[in-house]
């Protein structure tokens, strides 16, 4: 059960990850601030502070149009998304066992 949870919620957020990188290669404003939004939301309700910080200036730069400086903190909002998805994911090792 919470595997399937778990896998869902990574579907979602890679979608996201995807929807950011789709704005900023089309320059596309909308996409990569609400990808940005909602990412960060989701990593608030899991307590991915570090990951929520760094959507929360993905999504103020991408609403401001600074795509250059947005391009050069997508590869920390990734490593901390693959963090973040690492360490919950052996807190849900442990409640499954």
């Amino acid at each position: 059960y919470g595997r399937d949870d778990n896998i869902i919620a990574e579907g979602h957020t890679m979608d996201r990850l995807v929807q950011i990188r789709t704005g900023l290669a089309e320059e596309d404003q909308e996409a990569a601030a609400t990808g940005a939004h909602s990412l960060k939301s989701s990593a608030g309700n899991v307590g991915a502070v570090r990951l929520q910080e760094i959507c929360q200036e993905a999504e103020r730069l991408a609403e401001g149009r600074d795509f250059s400086a947005l391009k050069g903190i997508l590869p920390g909002l990734e490593e901390a998304y693959f963090a973040a998805r690492d360490e919950l994911g052996k807190i849900l090792e442990g409640l499954i066992e």
